[in-house]
């Protein structure tokens, strides 16, 4: 029996009515009573329909770690917030939402640096084992956030459904998508995300007869998420993983190799069993996921890298699709 964590009703009187007042974007303050130690941001198209269901699409914000250098607790936090605005409101992410016309969720979570290893952004070994209250569980938070907004959109007449579609991007992001899809696949319809330097966690607990614990794989999840691995519902995730060729051949660009997605003893099992170099691992992890049976398709855009901050019309008009064949399917 998987234990999951409890679910609000949507229906409830529970979320403030007056927070929704018809404008376009609303910031959710911490609200610990509601489990979440932190804001986040809620974008509405003003367009959205109350005649279909809809779903929230939910994108984890990913700050670059040499931004937050130096920098105290505060100013940190004044660049996360300004990351997850520019997501939320004025960015190829936001354009998605407002292609989709869904409600578009953000949060924004520290990442409390010089602290690099405790990696909330990226659902690292790490960030699921802390348990400093704040801090703990960055999964379950964004969760008590997505019940919230729900709450709020549902009270303001919207049929919204349970499960949200997910995006990310850019290491830190692409693997909080991937891993929170991994913990909590009840929670996703579909999920797209990208440039993971090819190795997504995978819902494996052996390869070659070598255990992979979490983050490579799911030999311990039970101790990391508190439930097992629910496979019945993580085979009914559809999932678009893609990623740039551009700048993949230097080892900065390789998130394997970065010290913060992956200890040292989990890089070396990576590379042992799936490759050093990140386009071979690409061709393999694709190869597992065929073995597997995942619904997931694997696109390689050849000019797209980590650096590349402007993300492409072509990649954002893919992503836009694949969640609008989604939407479509329902």
């Amino acid at each position: 029996m998987i234990r999951r964590p409890p679910r609000s009703t949507l229906s409830s009187s529970s979320a403030a009515s007056d927070v929704y007042k018809r404008q376009d974007l609303i910031k959710r303050k911490v609200d610990p009573a509601r489990d979440f130690y932190w804001d986040y941001y809620l974008f509405i198209p003003s367009a959205l329909s109350k005649d279909r269901p809809l779903y929230l699409l939910v994108n984890f914000t990913d700050t670059p770690s040499w931004e937050l250098d130096d920098k105290d607790d505060s100013e940190q936090m004044e660049i996360h917030e300004r990351h997850a605005y520019n997501d939320v409101y004025a960015s190829w992410k936001n354009q998605i939402a407002r292609e989709l016309n869904v409600p578009f969720l953000v949060p924004v979570f520290p990442w409390p640096i010089p602290n690099y290893w405790l990696r909330t952004h990226a659902l690292n070994r790490e960030a699921m084992l802390n348990r400093e209250k704040s801090l703990a569980r960055p999964d379950l938070q964004l969760i008590a956030m997505i019940r919230d907004a729900q709450e709020i959109l549902a009270e303001a007449g919207f049929d919204v459904q349970e499960k949200i579609l997910m995006n990310g991007i850019h290491h830190s992001s692409g693997f909080f998508a991937n891993r929170f899809t991994i913990i909590h696949p009840y929670m996703v319809k579909a999920v797209a995300f990208g440039n993971i330097s090819a190795m997504p966690t995978l819902p494996i607990e052996y390869w070659e007869g070598e255990r992979l614990r979490y983050p490579v794989g799911i030999a311990d999840i039970r101790r990391i998420a508190g439930h097992g691995f629910d496979s019945e519902e993580y085979s009914r995730v559809r999932q678009y993983i893609y990623i740039g060729t551009k700048g993949m051949i230097s080892d900065i660009d390789d998130a394997v190799k970065d010290g913060y997605s992956f200890d040292k003893t989990e890089a070396k099992l990576i590379e042992r069993l799936f490759g050093k170099d990140v386009m071979i691992r690409w061709q393999k992890i694709e190869q597992v996921y065929k073995e597997l049976g995942i619904p997931a398709t694997f696109v390689v855009y050849e000019s797209f890298g980590y650096w590349d901050f402007d993300v492409s019309y072509k990649i954002t008009e893919d992503i836009t699709n694949f969640f609008k064949e989604v939407i479509e399917m329902q």
